[in-house]
């Protein structure tokens, strides 16, 4: 089967809102089960407006990414299953 997944993507960190992954996670996470196909990061821009957006940004600076409220960043991951 194909599997479409979102999770919050930057420096790794837990808290009572949520779990940040980092590559490394996110791969322990999926890598018995599932090839990953494609993987695209976008960062929550929050501009003065008070309207927030998403923009498409690369992996490198999606690791670099710190939570700091709210989620700041996304992994948009698209696997098969290797079953």
């Amino acid at each position: 089967g194909l599997l479409i997944l979102t999770v919050p993507f930057g420096k790794l960190h837990t808290d009572h809102q949520q779990r940040v992954y980092d590559m490394k996670a996110l791969q322990q996470l999926l890598v018995d089960l599932f090839d990953i196909q494609q993987m695209l990061f976008y960062k929550n821009v929050k501009p003065e407006s008070g309207n927030n957006f998403w923009q498409e940004i690369n992996e490198e600076d999606a690791r670099e990414l710190v939570y700091k409220s709210g989620t700041e960043c996304v992994a948009c991951v698209c696997a098969i299953n290797k079953v």
